[in-house]
């Protein structure tokens, strides 16, 4: 590579980081949230999901949060 190349490529601009969609992820949804006994998921949810549901609630003062894989 010559000089000529490596300088196009200096000026060349890097591309955007794009920011992390939660809702859209190739992990397999085979979680669920249960907070004092009762279950707050409808469905099954992927591992993140469930891991900011945990977050949320025990931010909220809960104690008894478990996070139950299928």
């Amino acid at each position: 590579m010559g000089l000529k190349e490596t300088y196009w490529m200096a000026d060349k601009p890097k591309p955007k980081k794009r920011p992390i969609d939660y809702s859209v992820s190739r992990e397999i949804k085979k979680y669920t949230v249960w907070v004092g006994g009762t279950e707050v998921t409808d469905h099954f949810v992927t591992y993140t999901s469930a891991k900011l549901l945990y977050d949320n609630y025990e931010g909220q003062g809960y104690k008894d949060i478990i996070i139950k894989e299928r």
